[in-house]
C-alpha cells in the first residue's frame, strides 16, 4: 500500500512571513497534462532562496510510463529527449535530496497555482513511498492579495510587472527561479498589509449572525460549492474564485463560476448573483467550515445581508462513513471513490469534484444504513464534533 503524503498550503501571517524571508525553494514542475490521476511528471526544477537570493538550484527530468502525452503533447519545450531520461523514482530521489528539511516542513516551498504542482507532486511521493510534511505558499494567491489591477496574475504576466529577466520561462528550473523571483517581490507588498497576526494563525473571525447551521443530512436538492481565496486568514485574505453547482432530485441543473478581484466594485453585483443562485438550498462543500466563514464575510461585507443557507459537509460525512480512511481530505476522498473532475483548476475543479464525492457517499449510506433518514437519525449533528 503506498505511503500517504500530504502537502499543505499555509496562509502568509506574520511568522510564515519572517520565515519565507529568511529562505524558502520554489518549485515548477513541467507535465504531460492537466490530470494528476493520468498524467505524469516529465522535469522538476527548483530554486533555493536565502535572504532574498537565488543561491542553489536543481533540475531533473523524468521519463514517463506511456510514449503518449494525453494533453498538452510537449509542455513548455519540457520534454525533448525525455524518453531517454531516468524515470520518476530516481527524479524524485534527487530532488528530495535537493529540497532536505523542507521536506519535513521546516523551510517553506512556493509555486505558482501552487495546489496544482503539488497535487502532481504529491501523487509522484505517494508513488516512491516517501513520507513527507511540505508546507507551501501559493505566489498566485499572494500576487492577488498584494495587487489589485493587474489585469491577469500569470506568471509571464508577474514577471513583466516586476521587470524580471526572464519573464516567460519554458523550462522548470527557469519556472522555479522565477517564481521565487516573484515571491521575493511580493513579500514587502505582503508586509505592509494590515494584518493580524493571531487572526491570521488562527482563522479567527468575528461573531456571524444569522449565520446557517451544519446539519447531517443528505438533501436533493442542494448546491455544491467552492471557493479560492488568497490565504486562509479570515481577517484579511479575501476570496478570489467562487464555483456552485446546482442539483435538483440528485440531477445537474445549473453551475455559477465567478473571479473576484479584492476590494473591486464589481464584487457586490458577483455576491449578488451568487445569492440568487444558490436561493435557500442547501449548501454543500468539503471544507465547508471555512469556506461558509469566508463566503459570509464577502458577502456580509458587499452586501450588508447574511449567509443564511444551511450546509452539509463532505468531510464530516466521509469521517463517520468511512472512519476506516487514514485521511479524509478532498482529493484522498476523490481517490477513493475514483473520481475526477472535467475542469482542473481552482474552485471550479474542486466543487466538481466535491458533487461527485457526495453521490458516492450518498450511494453508500443508502447501501449500509439502508436510507438516508436512517442514517441521519444515527448521527445527529453535533456542532464542531464533526468538524
Amino acid at each position: 500500500m503506498d505511503t500517504e503524503v500530504s502537502p499543505r498550503k499555509i496562509p502568509i501571517d506574520r511568522l510564515t512571513l519572517a520565515r519565507l524571508k529568511n529562505d524558502f525553494i520554489a518549485l515548477d514542475l513541467k507535465t504531460t497534462g492537466l490530470d494528476s490521476l493520468k498524467d505524469q511528471i516529465v522535469e522538476i526544477g527548483a530554486a533555493r532562496f536565502v535572504h532574498g537570493q537565488a543561491k542553489e538550484t536543481f533540475s531533473a527530468r523524468a521519463r514517463p510510463d506511456a510514449p503518449t502525452f494525453s494533453h498538452a503533447g510537449k509542455p513548455g519545450g519540457a520534454v525533448e529527449n525525455v524518453f531517454d531520461a531516468p524515470g520518476e523514482a530516481e527524479a524524485i530521489s534527487k530532488f528530495v535530496e535537493f529540497i532536505g528539511d523542507a521536506l519535513s516542513g521546516k523551510t517553506v516551498m512556493c509555486a505558482h497555482n501552487a495546489g496544482f504542482g503539488f497535487n502532481f507532486l504529491r501523487r509522484a511521493l505517494t508513488r516512491s513511498h516517501v513520507q513527507s510534511k511540505i508546507v507551501y505558499v501559493d505566489t498566485l494567491a499572494a500576487s492577488k492579495a498584494a495587487i489589485a489591477d493587474l489585469k491577469n496574475y500569470r506568471l509571464e504576466t508577474l514577471g513583466n510587472y516586476f521587470k524580471l529577466n526572464n519573464p516567460l520561462p519554458l523550462r522548470a528550473q527557469a519556472g522555479a527561479l522565477c517564481c521565487g523571483e516573484i515571491l521575493c517581490k511580493l513579500l514587502p507588498l505582503l508586509e505592509t498589509r494590515d494584518l493580524s497576526f493571531d487572526d491570521a494563525v488562527r482563522g479567527g473571525g468575528p461573531n456571524r449572525p444569522g449565520k446557517g447551521r451544519q446539519v447531517i443530512d443528505c438533501p436533493e436538492n442542494y448546491c455544491a460549492v467552492s471557493i479560492e481565496t488568497t490565504g486562509r486568514s479570515l481577517t484579511w485574505d479575501k476570496v478570489t474564485e467562487v464555483a456552485a453547482l446546482k442539483f435538483i432530485s440528485g440531477a445537474p441543473a445549473d453551475s455559477f463560476l465567478a473571479s473576484i478581484k479584492p476590494d473591486c466594485p464589481d464584487a457586490r453585483s458577483v455576491w449578488r448573483r451568487f445569492l440568487h443562485f444558490i436561493g435557500d438550498f442547501i449548501l454543500v462543500g468539503h471544507n465547508i467550515h471555512l469556506d461558509i466563514d469566508f463566503l459570509y464575510d464577502s458577502v456580509q461585507r458587499c452586501l450588508h445581508l447574511p449567509l443564511a443557507n444551511d450546509y452539509v459537509s463532505t468531510r464530516s460525512l466521509a469521517r463517520l462513513l468511512l472512519p476506516h480512511l487514514p485521511h479524509h481530505g478532498l482529493y484522498a476522498l476523490a481517490d477513493y471513490y475514483n473520481c475526477r473532475p472535467i475542469t482542473f483548476y481552482g474552485a471550479s475543479s474542486k466543487s466538481q469534484l466535491t458533487a461527485q464525492c457526495y453521490a458516492k457517499l450518498v450511494e453508500d449510506i443508502v447501501r449500509i444504513y439502508g436510507s438516508t433518514e436512517t442514517f441521519c437519525r444515527a448521527f445527529p449533528c453535533e456542532g464542531t464534533l464533526f468538524r
